[in-house]
């Protein structure tokens, strides 16, 4: 097999090593030398993720995310097309 580091090579891989589970850090080593990159990461969390996923977990926070802030509230906090928004958790 060439090094080509294709897509198709990579999923060969990952098929080959499921394949064969006993040469399975054999095959880690070769998509490690043919794929393998250093880079770093970036995080800014202006969102507060980290914080809330570890207070509330992350389905609250997709959740929280997905649905419009109006959608959240409980009926009697929706005044005349108006919201007022309250963190009562």
């Amino acid at each position: 097999m060439t090094a080509t580091n294709t897509k198709a090579e990579l999923e060969q891989l990952l098929q080959r090593r499921n394949d064969e589970p006993k040469r399975a850090l054999e095959i880690e080593a070769q998509i490690h030398q043919r794929f393998g990159i250093t880079s770093a990461v970036f995080v800014l969390d202006l969102a507060g993720f980290s914080r809330l996923t570890l207070r509330y977990g992350i389905v609250q926070f997709s959740w929280d995310i997905a649905t419009p802030a109006n959608d959240r509230l409980p009926r009697h906090q929706k005044l005349r097309g108006h919201t007022h928004q309250t963190r009562s958790r």
